[in-house]
């Protein structure tokens, strides 16, 4: 129908923009008829911006956002070349998902600093969003910033006892730990694994709070869990987490066979893993 007829179009005229008149006139009505159509609304954005139409085309950003975080960011990745950074940073929509949107895809392009920022004056503008919360308490804890870990969760936060929000208990379990609120620390891990327990990610967050407050061998059980699920079924990087808290835990127990044969798991996994690398050489050394 008409939709496909104008997706051509925009093909053609996003080629040769020598009538950027027409061309911009066609990108602009392809995305008033096919509004929630995303491959022809980035290019409606695109044909825009290259016409001068520049705020035309973060509008069609902005809108996107709201019925579709992931399709706003792509639209306004396929505007970088043209705009540039600070450029696009207009065509994010005032609403929390799509800050946190951004903020991933800017993370995924190597702007970690950046991307903290927003989601820092997005916890600013929103308080109590249990998604940007997330975000933040797994960058404070992989950073060891204790004191903004523990700031993101003040007494009279509620969260949302949803399973998408599992891993949030358990970082404010941790956060807890760090308090040595232990009567907090076990209601958190027991609502994390109720909600999610078998996300590896829950159970190696919730076996770090249980190790926080001294219980080392419940927090190898749960870690124990993480790794004895299939592997595959979740990222590498979570499965080497898993396993260097074990390999640790073992070394600790004087159990260096055991603790052996983990940090191996994680060079099979990762040949280059300095750890594990190191672990390894020092252990073989020892047995010999």
């Amino acid at each position: 129908g008409r939709r496909s007829v104008y997706a051509s179009l925009l093909m053609a005229v996003s080629r040769s923009l020598d009538d950027t008149r027409a061309a911009s006139f066609h990108a602009a009505r392809a995305a008033e008829l096919a509004p929630v159509t995303v491959p022809v609304v980035r290019q409606s954005a695109s044909v825009l911006a290259r016409c001068g139409r520049v705020e035309e085309a973060l509008a069609i950003a902005r809108n996107t956002f709201l019925f579709d975080p992931g399709a706003g960011t792509r639209i306004l990745e396929s505007l970088l070349p043209l705009l540039g950074r600070a450029g696009v940073d207009r065509g994010v929509a005032d609403d929390p998902d799509a800050w946190l949107a951004w903020s991933r895809s800017l993370e995924r392009r190597g702007h970690r600093d950046e991307a903290l920022a927003w989601m820092e004056q997005a916890a600013t503008r929103w308080p109590g969003q249990p998604r940007t919360i997330q975000f933040l308490a797994v960058r404070a804890f992989a950073s060891g910033d204790n004191e903004r870990l523990q700031a993101l969760f003040p007494e009279d936060l509620t969260l949302p006892g949803e399973p998408e929000h599992a891993l949030l208990f358990g970082y404010r379990a941790v956060s807890s730990a760090l308090q040595e609120n232990r009567v907090g620390v076990i209601r958190d891990i027991d609502t994390a694994l109720e909600l999610q327990g078998g996300n590896p990610s829950v159970l190696r967050v919730c076996g770090d709070a249980w190790n926080l407050i001294g219980e080392a061998e419940q927090a190898a059980d749960l870690w124990r869990r993480g790794v004895f699920l299939p592997s595959g079924s979740y990222p590498d990087g979570v499965r080497i987490e898993l396993l260097v808290r074990l390999a640790r835990h073992e070394e600790s127990r004087m159990r260096f066979r055991i603790a052996l044969d983990f940090w191996r798991q994680i060079l099979d996994i990762k040949p280059e893993h300095p750890e594990a690398r190191q672990r390894v050489d020092d252990l073989t050394r020892f047995r010999r």
